[in-house]
């Protein structure tokens, strides 16, 4: 068996779109580039990595992307899914794996949704 070097583990931060380490932000449905960089996930290991939305993503109202400003990878929403999800709140697992050295790291965060008018 070959043991796994705990200091090449992946680790993740994330950064709202201010760029505050913090894993709580707010989209609002009145300004629509706010689902652009819901949060930015830098993460650190030997990489590439694999990065999926393992849990909360009810409708696919959230992808990862590119961002091609820091080449890291974004949290990004599509703003007519979260109108016709008509949720609130989403809590969202981001699970991400070190495809070099397979280890991995989950991390969640809470997008809540603003002046969502439910019907």
């Amino acid at each position: 068996t070959i043991g796994i070097d705990e200091s090449e583990e992946v680790s993740a931060v994330v950064e709202d779109r201010n760029g505050d380490s913090t894993t709580t932000t707010t989209v609002n449905v009145d300004n629509p580039t706010d689902c652009d960089k819901v949060f930015l996930i830098i993460v650190t290991g030997s990489g590439p990595f694999n990065y999926v939305i393992a849990t909360g993503n009810t409708g696919d109202a959230f992808t990862t992307a590119e961002d091609p400003d820091s080449g890291d990878e974004k949290l990004q929403c599509n703003m007519a899914t979260i109108r016709t999800n008509a949720i609130t709140s989403y809590s969202l697992s981001l699970a991400i794996t070190d495809t070099a050295d397979s280890t991995s790291t989950t991390k969640t965060v809470t997008v809540t949704v603003a002046n969502l008018v439910v019907q």
